[in-house]
């Protein structure tokens, strides 16, 4: 029989929990991220300012009224502030530092930042007058998760001399530095009643969103002398996770326990985001009880939420899962981070960039088209290995990506493939193709030789078996990898 182009094969949803054979999407998108009609290739963490003492627990950005940029971020014992001019990490904990502790989380409220920690006071950042961080005012209590509700901040999971995990407690009306039952004041604390569990993460806004273990709860403002009304919108749906909350767009991304879930924030119930698509496949690869390990932030210029966690017992974030929410699809890296953070990059000009890059342009391998030096607005920031705040700026990973099995449509008949061509765009990649044959559904994939592209994208890969799949193997970025296109005929019976 005479060769012919068979179909072309495009990459679809990554879908690695529906098995391999006539899996609608495609089994495996290794260190890509998903865009229209295919994958982009995924850059690798790179330490773009400069690092903490240790390794990474928070961070936040924040603007002041005049439009300056602050970004912060934290260890265990201490606080820093990104410098806009030097690009370093200043240390602008209180004088003394901290007692060491495993998180700290931060909101903004008028010119302050605050940041709260289970383990110390809670703490403030004048954006217009402070060098320090300094003890706030008013003995609010100790927490794990603050937000600014209306003109309330409310912090959960407290400690006001006891640990009162299920209670969020919040300030007075538009003030910061009364706390406690003050009636007149508006502040006061209310603890979520029923099979809650812990409070997890306080979404801030007009309206707060309450996410605890067990449930999704509503806290609305109504005036004195209750202040908030609480409802418990959603029961028997929360988060384990209490890093993994992150939001944009009104909408709310966390690890629950059924799965990956987003929220509008109101009595619906959160949609599933990752059944019988990845969920199954990140209980596999995520280390045993680390759920509270992960950590979320979203990228909302690419309207992609990630998720780092740790794929062995070690703790490390080695792994990080991707969403493009305008796409509704997934894609998996492998990466090493200690944290993952929404951040303001700071913006460079040609009289500032000698302090970053001391070097020079040329002696450094950073892309100065970066969003990091234009001062961009909001983008994803990471904290490396080595402690220091970066971007996913670096090289390319080296991305694999398969389509999806098929057949002749006979259980008997096998076929032969003798070309594969790569459709891939913008791209200065070093592209490999093979192809995956096996003769029956339990056997092992075997791949063909992995051979790079000729002259005009075409790759001479020879393989025949019953299932067939193509396989690509990336070096270098590449803008859009969409599928394959194939030669071959069926070969008859064997």
């Amino acid at each position: 029989m005479p060769l012919t182009k068979l179909p072309t094969l495009e990459f679809g949803d990554w879908l690695p929990d529906l098995g391999l054979h006539e899996n609608p999407g495609t089994p495996e998108a290794k260190n890509v991220v998903p865009v229209p009609r295919g994958f982009a290739s995924l850059s690798s963490p790179e330490a773009i300012y400069g690092a903490l003492d240790a390794p990474c627990v928070g961070g936040y950005w924040s603007l002041d009224e005049s439009g300056s940029r602050f970004n912060f971020g934290a260890d265990a014992t201490q606080l820093y502030r990104l410098n806009n001019v030097t690009g370093a990490m200043d240390n602008v904990s209180r004088v003394g530092n901290y007692t060491s502790t495993g998180s700290w989380d931060f909101a903004r409220f008028g010119s302050r930042v605050l940041a709260v920690s289970p383990d110390n006071d809670t703490q403030y950042f004048d954006t217009e007058a402070s060098t320090l961080f300094a003890d706030l005012p008013g003995s609010p209590p100790r927490g794990r998760t603050i937000g600014v509700v209306r003109d309330f901040i409310m912090v959960g999971r407290i400690n006001d001399g006891g640990d009162k995990f299920d209670t969020v407690a919040w300030s007075g009306f538009n003030n910061s530095e009364i706390w406690g039952t003050n009636y007149s004041a508006q502040s006061d604390q209310q603890t979520l009643p029923g099979r809650s569990g812990e409070v997890q993460r306080i979404v801030p806004g007009q309206v707060g969103r309450i996410l605890t273990e067990n449930s999704l709860w509503v806290a609305t403002y109504i005036g004195p002398p209750q202040v908030f009304r609480f409802d418990e919108v959603v029961r028997n749906s929360g988060t384990p996770a209490w890093r993994s909350v992150c939001w944009a767009s009104g909408l709310i991304f966390f690890l629950g326990h059924e799965g990956f879930m987003v929220w509008d924030g109101g009595a619906a119930p959160p949609r599933q985001l990752g059944a019988n698509r990845v969920d199954q496949w990140f209980r596999d690869n995520l280390a045993a009880d680390s759920e509270r390990l992960v950590i979320g932030a979203v990228d909302r210029r690419n309207t992609l939420a990630y998720w780092a966690f740790p794929s062995s017992s070690s703790g490390t974030l080695d792994r990080v899962i991707i969403y493009n929410w305008s796409q509704d699809r997934w894609s998996y890296g492998e990466m090493t981070t200690q944290f993952l953070v929404e951040y303001a990059p700071p913006g460079f000009n040609l009289d500032t960039i000698d302090s970053l890059l001391p070097g020079g342009i040329d002696a450094n391998s950073f892309n100065m088209d970066s969003g990091a030096f234009r001062g961009q607005d909001l983008g994803l920031a990471v904290y490396t290995s080595s402690n220091a705040l970066g971007g996913l700026t670096g090289p390319a990973l080296a991305a694999e990506i398969h389509t999806r099995e098929f057949d002749t449509g006979s259980f008997r008949n096998r076929m032969i493939v003798t070309e594969v061509e790569s459709l891939i765009e913008g791209s200065p990649a070093t592209v490999r193709a093979s192809v995956g044959t096996r003769e029956r559904q339990g056997d092992n994939v075997a791949f063909s030789a992995a051979v790079e592209r000729n002259a005009i994208g075409a790759h001479a890969c020879r393989a025949s078996g019953r299932f067939l799949r193509a396989r690509l193997q990336t070096t270098g970025p590449f803008k859009l990898a969409r599928g394959v296109r194939l030669v071959g005929r069926e070969k008859g019976r064997r």
